[in-house]
């Protein structure tokens, strides 16, 4: 990680400025949180914290207030590096400091959405950070109409990571031994790039796990036909999952960068179905 990136709480008008316009220039106009919205949350119990190598802005994470099933939730909606300075562990860096401040400020939870099929998020969200899945949602956002992904269903994880005892889940959640992945990959099991699974895979005791593609870019490159069939099969594995009490608890990436990465899930206990 750079030396010179600071993290710090972003209210400055013309700092907040700066943000809508670096959203415009990572996604577009029409992907934008814009400047009154971004002011009305922070005065709400929302939260602009921004990364700054020296006063140059390279990366923000935007959260607002939410309140679910009797939870009050901050809603960590949005989050973009600069792409000359990813890789550098500046994402985990930017939820880890809202983490800290959703801790001030009284929250328990903080929750958020990713595509599935984005495992490398999925590394970082359930990995490193420590939040869990058990929440699927089909066409979050309708379906893709932008040239790469046209026709895909926008679907979408529901991220929850618990503010106190996040750490405690990390040390204790069993680590599913890699020569287990190494049989996924190498065995009958085998996931193929052209031809998705979606059935789980019995690991041990009550431990499943789901490949999903290291690059999803990559394929749909080569045909985003293949790119709906995984998103599908995908879809009818979780969906069957979580309804059965099961939970996304970790991601594992194969060694030497194999084509799979694997979603683990583990079976609820009664408690924690209903927290």
């Amino acid at each position: 990680m750079s030396p010179h990136i600071v993290y710090r709480q972003v209210t400055d008008i013309q700092r907040l400025k700066e943000i809508v316009k670096f959203q415009e220039w990572i996604w577009s106009i029409e992907s934008v949180t814009m400047l009154p919205h971004l002011i009305a949350a922070i005065h709400n119990g929302g939260v602009v914290i921004g990364a700054f190598d020296e006063e140059k802005l390279v990366g923000f994470c935007y959260g607002f207030a939410g309140f679910k099933d009797s939870q009050n939730l901050l809603i960590s909606h949005m989050m973009a590096i600069h792409p000359e300075y990813r890789n550098m562990g500046i994402g985990e860096s930017l939820k880890i400091s809202q983490k800290s401040w959703a801790a001030d400020y009284g929250y328990t939870k903080i929750v958020w959405t990713y595509d599935p099929l984005e495992s490398r998020n999925g590394y970082l969200n359930i990995h490193k950070l420590g939040g869990y899945v058990r929440t699927y949602y089909k066409e979050y956002y309708g379906e893709m109409t932008d040239e790469i992904n046209k026709g895909m269903p926008a679907d979408r994880f529901l991220v929850e990571w618990d503010v106190h005892g996040a750490e405690k889940e990390l040390m204790k959640r069993t680590q599913v031994d890699l020569d287990v992945i190494d049989h996924l990959v190498d065995g009958e099991v085998v996931a193929d790039l052209l031809s998705p699974i979606g059935s789980l895979q019995e690991l041990v005791d009550d431990y499943y796990a789901v490949a999903v593609p290291r690059d999803i870019h990559f394929i749909k490159k080569q045909s985003i036909k293949i790119a709906q069939l995984w998103r599908h099969e995908l879809r009818k594995a979780f969906v069957k999952a979580f309804s059965s009490g099961y939970r996304v608890v970790d991601v594992i990436r194969h060694k030497d960068n194999a084509a799979m990465n694997y979603y683990i899930l583990q079976r609820q206990k009664t408690s924690e179905a209903h927290t």
